[in-house]
């Protein structure tokens, strides 16, 4: 992801710890984050990145490219395919901004 963003010219980079931030909220109109999330399908799992677009309370847009393309879904649903999707139990997230 990173290669993809320095050829894009954008920055793209991984909190060192999760315990000071909230990765559903935004942290400003300039910087989108990314998620690792889960989602069952048939009888599997499927994991896959999402872009958080924009978040008005109890709905978030989500940007999937692998599923609907553009998604609203709420935070709930979202934190638990958020959480389904970590690795060694850490979630995935990353802050992508214009570098």
């Amino acid at each position: 992801m990173r290669a993809l963003g320095d050829a894009a010219g954008m920055y793209v980079g991984r909190p060192n710890k999760m315990d000071d931030i909230e990765p559903l909220e935004p942290i400003n109109d300039r910087i989108l984050k990314a998620l690792v999330v889960v989602k069952e399908k048939g009888s599997g799992i499927e994991r896959r990145f999402v872009l958080i677009v924009e978040h008005r309370g109890h709905e978030i847009d989500v940007a999937d490219p692998a599923g609907k393309g553009l998604s609203v879904v709420t935070p709930s649903e979202l934190w638990k395919a958020w959480e389904l999707g970590a690795r060694r139990g850490r979630p995935w997230m990353a802050t992508i901004s214009v570098g």
